[in-house]
């Protein structure tokens, strides 16, 4: 089994519930180039812009949402339905990770 994978273009939180998008910024090359060197090398890293996880949320098309903030961050914001593997964690969490649908990291 392989993951389908998608990052956002860029390192965001849409707080959706209110029509607000809060974004940092972030090269989208360095997140890539580190989630090869630390996932298995089948993965295929995909970018996915803010705005169409919105029109997959708002569609209710399948996915899984993985808040990689830390735990304190997470617990003060995060999109509905998300869930929460800060980064340090992904590699030991990897198998917390559905493997049937879509996943985005942000």
């Amino acid at each position: 089994m392989s993951y389908a994978v998608r990052q956002l273009m860029r390192f965001s939180v849409l707080w959706l519930t209110v029509g607000v998008a809060l974004t940092a910024h972030a090269n989208p090359k360095d997140y890539s180039e580190y989630a090869n060197i630390k996932l298995a090398q089948n993965i295929q890293i995909e970018f996915i812009t803010p705005e169409d996880v919105k029109h997959r949320l708002d569609a209710g098309a399948p996915q899984v949402l993985v808040d990689v903030r830390s735990r304190a961050n997470f617990e003060k914001m995060h999109l509905p339905g998300a869930i929460s593997i800060p980064l340090r964690t992904l590699e030991e969490r990897v198998k917390d990770i559905p493997r049937e649908t879509l996943v985005v990291f942000y």
